[in-house]
């Protein structure tokens, strides 16, 4: 009589012989080691492998990474901006006898304010990003615990 079961990490069906119980085997396809279980598993269709769970939301993933991406651009643009009035201020104070410690301190003032601005961006769009991969996790995690639920336990 022969055990069928799917892998953990990529869901390929596997069948093998029974004598094969609780010994480990690799997956044809992934080679991951997997323990043969001692009685087939339900191959049920509904349920979603993880190589079909990546495909599932792609459109989130995809946009979880340009989240992230543009909270990188927030830290450049806001470097330079920073950078930016720096120079800014002290290029307005040439051909002037106004005096340096004013100019200092604005050009200090605007190059912590740039920095934070940027920083402050950064984080909230970076966090948004692993927001959305928390709940893509959350709704993985939901459907592996009701593949585990809806198997039955081995009475061994």
């Amino acid at each position: 009589m022969d055990i069928s079961f799917r892998c953990n990490k990529c869901g390929q069906n596997i069948v093998i012989d029974a004598a094969s119980a609780g010994q480990l085997v690799d997956c044809p396809k992934c080679r991951t080691p997997l323990e043969v279980p001692y009685k087939s598993k339900s191959l049920d269709k509904r349920v979603i492998s993880p190589a079909k769970m990546r495909e599932r939301y792609i459109a989130l993933r995809w946009i979880s990474a340009s989240l992230k991406v543009a909270a990188v651009l927030c830290i450049v643009v806001g470097i330079a901006g920073g950078v930016a009035c720096v120079v800014g201020g002290e290029l307005s104070r040439y051909g002037t006898s106004a005096d340096n410690t004013e100019h200092a301190v604005v050009s200090l003032m605007a190059l912590v304010g740039c920095l934070l601005v940027g920083g402050l961006c950064a984080l909230l769009l970076w966090a948004a990003g692993d927001l959305i991969m928390v709940f893509i996790d959350i709704e993985e995690n939901t459907r592996a615990l009701r593949e585990l639920m809806e198997t039955p336990l081995s009475t061994t």
